[in-house]
């Protein structure tokens, strides 16, 4: 019964996440919001150094903590260190959807 609800509070917390996001962005598409969400967290934590990039993590929610880590290499180099790689990086996660401005999603 614990995990099963330690599993409904993290699903929970991720949903209010992205209901917020939503709200901020004036979007009324979850799918959309989500699929904008994971490439900023991506470009955001592989910009950091390693200590930094757990540091940030760590104070996500579970499940997104879970998409942060996705697919890191905690032994690469940080890399999008200016602000047009980061952006770019972001733009390429959204498979550069021309509605989604990278520079106005909140990271």
């Amino acid at each position: 019964m614990c995990a099963r609800h330690d599993f409904n509070n993290a699903l929970e917390v991720t949903q209010n996440w992205i209901s917020d996001l939503m709200w901020r962005l004036r979007w009324h598409d979850r799918e959309r919001v989500y699929q904008a969400l994971i490439p900023t967290l991506h470009a955001l934590r592989d910009c950091l150094d390693r200590d930094h990039a757990v540091y940030m993590g760590a104070r996500l929610p579970a499940l997104l903590r879970g998409f942060y880590y996705e697919g890191w290499n905690p032994g690469r180099r940080a890399n999008a260190r200016n602000r047009n790689s980061f952006l770019e990086r972001i733009h390429v996660g959204v498979q550069r959807d021309p509605a989604v401005d990278p520079e106005w999603l909140p990271a």
